[in-house]
């Protein structure tokens, strides 16, 4: 009974590990479209960042593979609007008249 208990509660954590990437990708598709980021914040997107990665070296520390892998995704989703705030915000990339 405890062997199917871990196995469900693997299951549910990888599972909500998945989900926290994905609620990140409706903001990176709403700065793609819109191509500005006045509405989010470089230090709320940079602080999850940041959690993200302490959690990713927890994951490694401690040999948990759902962890790791679902950090990672979610470094990669954050990032991407990490990265485009950085990019609208200041401007980077412009077109020159």
């Amino acid at each position: 009974m405890i062997v199917v208990g871990k196995y469900v509660s693997d299951l549910l954590y990888g599972t909500a590990l998945f989900v926290n990437a994905a609620l990140f990708l409706p903001q990176a598709w709403k700065i793609y479209i819109k191509k500005t980021a006045e509405e989010a914040s470089l230090i709320t997107f940079g602080g999850f960042n940041i959690i993200q990665i302490l959690g990713f070296v927890n994951g490694v520390y401690n040999k948990d593979y759902a962890l790791i892998f679902g950090q990672a995704i979610s470094i990669v989703a954050c990032g991407l609007v990490t990265i485009q705030i950085i990019i609208y915000k200041f401007k980077l990339f412009r077109k020159k008249r």
